[in-house]
Order: C-alpha cells, then sequence, then structure tokens
C-alpha cells in the first residue's frame, strides 16, 4: 500500500451520534461522536495521509501536538465537543471533496463514518465515493477514453438527472436506444481496476440512486425507471 502523508502547509445531528467526518464550503468537522469516544479533546491537530492505491480513501491520523509537522489544526466547534478544521489542502488532494461541497447539502452526500485503521494507533479513515467529476457534452462523447470504466449519469437539457449507470463510459454511449434520451451532459468518475472491483463500483452506482431518490421524493432518474432499475 502506497501510503504517503499529505502537507497540511497548503494555504445534523444525527452524525453527532456517530464516528463521522463530514466537509462543507465552511469547512471540515469531526463529529461528538467521534472526539468523546476515543478520547481526542486534547488533541490539537491532525494529519491526512494519501493511499495511492485507493484514491477515494481519505486517512487522518489525529495527534495530540499543536504544531505537529504537515498537521491540521483542530479547533473547537462551539461549545459543543465536536472538532472543526480547514479544508484547503484536502481539497487540493482530494478533487473529489471539492466537488462534494458545491453540491446542494445532504447528511447523504457530505458526510462520511470514519472506521479505525487495524493495527495503527489514532489512524482512522473514511471512503468518500467517486462524484462525478469528469464532464462531457453528449456532442464530445467520443472524446471520452475508451478504456474508461467507472460510474456516470446523464443529464438532459434542462440539466436533469435522467440516468445513473455503470460500466465503460464511452461504449454506453453508443448503445442505439440512448440517442433518443435527449442527453446534453454526461458526468463520470473512472473506477481504477474495474474488472476485478465490479461489486465496489456497483455500491458507487447503487449509492448514487439511492441518493437521487432521498432528494427526489424517492424516484428514480426516468431512464432507470423505464429500464427497470429498482435499486
Amino acid at each position: 500500500m502506497g501510503l504517503r502523508v499529505l502537507d497540511m502547509s497548503i494555504g445534523d445531528n444525527n452524525s453527532l451520534e456517530q464516528d463521522r467526518v463530514s466537509f462543507t464550503k465552511t469547512g471540515g468537522r469531526f463529529s461528538a461522536a467521534f472526539i468523546k469516544g476515543h478520547d481526542f479533546k486534547n488533541h490539537q491537530s491532525f494529519r491526512v495521509h494519501v493511499d495511492d492505491d485507493k484514491p477515494y480513501k481519505i486517512i487522518f491520523e489525529v495527534v495530540e501536538e499543536k504544531n505537529a509537522p504537515n498537521s491540521k489544526k483542530l479547533r473547537k466547534d462551539g461549545a459543543g465537543c465536536g472538532r472543526v478544521f480547514a479544508l484547503n489542502a484536502i481539497k487540493e488532494e482530494f478533487k473529489t471533496v471539492e466537488t462534494l461541497i458545491k453540491l446542494k447539502h445532504s447528511v447523504h452526500t457530505h458526510s462520511f463514518e470514519i472506521h479505525a485503521l487495524p493495527h495503527s494507533k489514532n489512524y482512522f479513515y473514511c471512503d468518500i465515493i467517486p462524484m462525478f467529476e469528469q464532464t462531457r457534452s453528449w456532442e464530445d462523447r467520443n472524446s471520452i477514453p475508451s478504456k474508461m470504466n467507472g460510474i456516470y449519469k446523464y443529464l438532459n437539457h434542462e440539466d436533469t438527472v435522467i440516468y445513473i449507470g455503470m460500466g465503460n463510459i464511452k461504449e454506453r454511449t453508443s448503445e442505439s436506444d440512448r440517442k433518443d434520451w435527449g442527453i446534453k451532459t454526461i458526468q463520470f468518475s473512472e473506477v481504477v481496476d474495474f474488472s476485478e472491483h465490479k461489486r465496489i463500483t456497483k455500491e458507487y452506482e447503487s449509492t448514487h440512486i439511492q441518493n437521487h431518490k432521498k432528494m427526489n421524493d424517492n424516484n428514480l432518474p426516468i431512464h432507470n425507471f423505464m429500464n427497470g432499475v429498482r435499486t
């Protein structure tokens, strides 16, 4: 596993009941449950480690020292036990986080469960799913790399999501029925080693479909519904 430390020198109530980290336009936050549960009330900073083999995993190392090398400062969240922090360096390394905070706020898209990293004291991680970081117009679909696999969604001319899917992104655009769907934009994320991790990719797809339903009165994107996708 290719771990590297991230240089930090670059300038809902339900979440409080769990070990979670959240990202919003105003910054990041560790939940009160996480801080209290692991006795981090006196810890004043943390480091972020990057796993080059798993680009959607953020690893946090919580440290007691205030100005530890390559660390980010933790600040009290008002009178509560949660801790907040700036997102500058994390956004630069994890483009998915930068995409997340631009979305309409939802606990389902901004808040992630934290897990202890086995056999490592004070190390924890969260998995942030791909968030369709890349975009092409329908007319420019042939510029998508032919070997790119992952998750994707189609938007119509009203910028309404009409389909969420997974697979070879370019190949899917050539399926005969899709030319009649009124697709204006394709947004997608590559999932590395897709052939070996279809289960994980399916989880990403399912999560996005579920999030869409939660934010749209339990309705599927129209072409997921028409094609019988009931995730």
